[in-house]
Parts: structure tokens; sequence; C-alpha cells
């Protein structure tokens, strides 16, 4: 009988992908607080397992990009969209996933957090990953949110507990945002 020298698979679903991604080594090195949003690497973990069970989906919606978005997560239907379905095939789009994965983490905590806060959380962690694997800083990332993930990443030792953003940092982070989010809270209610 024939045996084929390579034995094709289909590429896993973008689900799949994700949940893949946020238990690499790159993703499960990010711990930090920002005040009271704590970012952890059991709560990627958390994430990778609500995907893999079904409790968050992920689709692609191509609709995002004329309002200026590539990503969103939607916490009333626990729906990651992303612009394309190749997101994952570039860094930015990884890193862009861990972002979104921050929000997904939160939720599923279901304890409202503060939008400028939990937005400087994902900025944080997506610069993070992004340091991991890549340097010089991608020209889509501002140098200032680099910088303070850098410094707050130099902080933090795997294992030990996470990293603490600093009271000028989060104040700096806040600011850098301020005029992409509204000041109020996300209404986290659990996934």
């Amino acid at each position: 009988s024939f045996i084929p020298s390579v034995i094709w698979s289909p590429p896993l679903p973008l689900t799949h992908g994700v949940a893949n991604l946020l238990l690499t080594n790159d993703v499960q090195e990010i711990s930090f607080s920002f005040g009271s949003v704590v970012t952890l690497p059991e709560g990627f973990r958390a994430v990778a397992n609500a995907l893999i069970r079904g409790d968050v989906g992920i689709t692609t919606d191509p609709n995002l990009v004329p309002v200026g978005k590539r990503a969103v997560y939607e916490k009333d239907t626990n729906m990651i969209r992303f612009c394309q379905d190749d997101i994952l095939d570039f860094p930015e789009g990884r890193a862009l996933a861990v972002h979104e994965s921050v929000h997904v983490m939160h939720d599923i905590r279901g304890r409202n957090t503060s939008v400028r806060s939990e937005e400087s959380a994902a900025y944080i962690a997506k610069a993070w990953y992004l340091f991991s694997g890549m340097d010089p800083r991608p020209a889509t990332m501002p140098i200032e949110l680099w910088d303070i993930a850098v410094q707050i990443r130099s902080r933090g030792t795997l294992g030990v507990g996470p990293a603490h953003a600093s009271g000028a940092e989060i104040q700096a982070c806040r600011a850098l945002i301020a005029h992409k989010y509204v000041n109020g809270h996300y209404g986290n209610d659990g996934v």
C-alpha cells in the first residue's frame, strides 16, 4: 500500500492557534500588575482553556478595517473578532491576540475594571510580547508604551510574582491612551 512521505494536516483553526499562542513561553512570562489590573500567566492559561472549551469564540470580520480596528473583544457575546484570518502569521498580529486576550482574562474574572487601566495593561502585554521576539521596536508601537513595557518587564522575575507598574508609569500609560478611550469602567460580567 502507498504510504505518503509527508502527511498533510489542515491548519489549526484560529481559535486553536490563539490558544496555543497563549501557552507559549513568550506569553507565559508576561506577569505584571497595573494598579488593580493584574495580568498573570494563569490568566492567559484560563483564556486558552475558555477558547478550547468554546466559552469564548473567535471570528474574522473584515468590516473592522474601515472603522480603523484590527481586533475587538465583545464582552456581551464573549467573542474576539479579528480583521483577517491570517492574523497569527505576523508578530504584530500575534501581539494583537495577546492584547485582546487580556480583555478576555479580565472578563473571565468578572470584575469591573477601569477602561484606561485595562487598556493600558493590554497594551503593556502586547509590547512585552513583541519585546520578547522583536528588537528594535515595531513602528506601530508607540515608543512611550514600548519603553514603559520594557521597564516593567525588567523588574519582573518569572515564577516569583508579578512586576508592578509604578504610579508614574500608570499615569503615563493612561495619558497616552486617553485620546482613544473614555474614562469609565468595563462591565466584565464573566464568561
